[in-house]
């Protein structure tokens, strides 16, 4: 009995058991190691060039393009896992003729919506588009809509913008939708 009780105590010695040793490396791992994942919106470079002809003497050149070089990153972590959401700016050249002499060649982005808006409430928008408004369009005037978005959002903001024929440009309103 004696034999026994001695090579019982002896082999309690505190050591941990292989399914102890594995759980608390792999704990440790996990601590230790952060994967991240790189996410870009949009993926590749986008353009989209649109050219109209107003009755009224307008004509407009709107060029929409993605700018590889600048980002508005989102980060969100789970577990140990850190993803980066990369939503790209866009930037629009925007060329407008009257009566066959330049009046507006602008570019519009994040930098414009800022300046328009001046605001910090409407910081977290990004440029998205703009679109011509025919139907708005006065005999001497067209009207525009410039669309900023918030990321990761529904939200949008809607400016009306009306370039008058001597080439000065107005801000006409700012709707949330």
């Amino acid at each position: 009995m004696l034999v026994i009780t001695s090579i019982v105590i002896f082999n309690c010695e505190g050591r941990k058991t292989q399914s102890q040793a594995l759980k608390e490396s792999l704990e440790a791992y996990k601590i230790k190691t952060i994967v991240t994942e790189d996410t870009y919106v949009p993926e590749l470079y986008s353009e989209v060039k649109i050219d109209s002809t107003l009755t009224n003497g307008f004509y407009v050149s709107v060029k929409n393009y993605t700018n590889m070089h600048q980002a508005y990153t989102i980060s969100k972590r789970k577990n140990n896992i850190l993803t980066y959401t990369h939503f790209r700016s866009w930037i629009s050249d925007l060329k407008v003729t009257f009566n066959n002499q330049d009046i507006v060649n602008t570019l519009i982005d994040d930098d414009f919506i800022d300046n328009i808006t001046n605001t910090h409430e409407y910081s977290s928008f990004r440029y998205s588009h703009l679109e011509v408004l025919q139907e708005k369009t006065a005999s001497d005037s067209i009207r525009l809509n410039v669309y900023a978005l918030k990321p990761q959002t529904k939200d949008f903001l809607v400016y009306e913008l009306e370039i008058l024929s001597n080439g000065t440009i107005k801000l006409q309103d700012i709707t949330l939708i």
